[in-house]
């Protein structure tokens, strides 16, 4: 047999054919496309001795860059890093720093942090404000205050809103009690 160059770049053994590499050159890494790079891509493990990018054990790492079970970087959406792996946001939850809270939703959907989950709406006495996460209403007795915090739209069954802004059982003089809107009417 006559001997030939390895036709892979950095390439130091390719005992079976002339392009497939079986061992790079050191400080090279054999990379998943079977290339010989500096470095390996995202979701790998530069192993020195075998010269080759071996997996993240955990499917979900982003950066592994010490051991291939050590996780130290996780996706930015859906998952956060929880000791050395990635661990899942709540159901519907972009962004996340812990298993039981959630920065950002998915699209459609505002966080609740009573029940501590992304719904599609806000429960009766809250308003989802700017940033997606549901508030209380801060009149009592208010069933809806779409606009603000402060400003009831809708007051809870057997109150009315009054013409001061309040949920009250009654209306005052000169008002009437509208059960359909639950306003006082002039």
């Amino acid at each position: 047999g006559v001997c030939e160059p390895c036709t892979v770049a950095n390439c130091d053994t390719c005992p079976t054919s002339a392009s497939t590499c079986s061992q790079c050159k050191s400080g090279f890494f054999k990379n998943p496309d079977e290339s010989c790079k500096s470095s390996c891509p995202a979701k790998y493990y530069a192993n020195s001795a075998s010269r080759s990018c071996v997996p993240c054990t955990d499917p979900n790492c982003e950066t592994c860059s010490t051991s291939p079970n050590i996780c130290t970087k996780c996706p930015t959406e859906r998952f956060f890093l929880s000791g050395q792996s990635c661990v899942s946001c709540l159901t519907n939850c972009l962004k996340c720093k812990d298993a039981s809270s959630c920065l950002q939703c998915d699209s459609g959907y505002v966080y609740d942090s009573v029940s501590k989950a992304c719904t599609s709406n806000c429960p009766i006495g809250y308003r989802a404000n700017i940033n997606g996460v549901c508030e209380q209403c801060k009149v009592s007795n208010c069933e809806s205050c779409s606009l603000s915090a402060t400003s009831c739209t809708l007051c809870k069954s057997g109150y009315f809103l009054n013409p001061d802004g309040t949920c009250k059982s009654t209306c005052p003089a000169k008002y009437r009690a509208d059960s359909a809107s639950r306003s006082c009417q002039a």
